[in-house]
């Protein structure tokens, strides 16, 4: 009799006792998760991304920071006051290099020149030409036609080059690049 009666229905009327929702943690974890992961690429993209700036010169610290401000400082005064001195030119050969593109083959050809600091960094440039041209093949291919199409991409890509270039072969070697020829096809 008595299971019975603990089974009856609740009167009408009479409310049920609070029951908590479903947990919903799993969520929250995973907006959290997601947001930190976000944070973390766009963090990564902005310390790693080349860029002709002076706050990734600086997050290098000590001398080579000091001597980059000061190397940029010179080349600002320069262009300034348009005395720039041609440093020795090092012809890099063309190179033609399949575009990513989702629907066609799509090709760049590119020649530039590098402009060196100073004449004794001509060995050391020419000794290094081959991690160099390997680190530009690299970096070329994963480029998309949209990365590449029209002037203010060039300019883009020319200042990147300039950061390989300082990346491969030293900081302190090549003041400019300069393309010579640049077909999108």
């Amino acid at each position: 009799m008595a299971d019975h009666a603990a089974a009856a229905p609740a009167p009408v009327g009479a409310t049920k006792p609070a029951v908590a929702p479903p947990a919903r943690n799993w969520l929250l974890i995973a907006l959290v998760a997601v947001n930190m992961l976000g944070m973390v690429g766009l963090g990564a993209y902005l310390v790693l991304r080349p860029s002709s700036g002076a706050a990734p010169a600086a997050a290098h610290g000590g001398e080579d920071a000091e001597h980059d401000a000061e190397d940029e400082e010179e080349e600002e005064e320069e262009e300034e006051d348009g005395e720039h001195e041609m440093g020795p030119l090092v012809e890099f050969e063309s190179m033609v290099v399949n575009l990513r593109a989702p629907t066609t083959d799509r090709y760049l050809k590119i020649t530039f020149q590098l402009e060196l600091r100073n004449p004794e960094q001509l060995e050391h440039v020419e000794t290094h030409m081959p991690a160099f041209r390997d680190a530009v093949l690299m970096y070329l291919t994963a480029l998309s036609i949209e990365e590449v199409q029209g002037a203010q991409n060039a300019a883009l890509l020319r200042d990147h080059l300039l950061e390989l270039t300082r990346s491969t072969l030293g900081r302190r070697a090549v003041s400019h690049v300069y393309f010579t020829e640049y077909l999108v096809q």
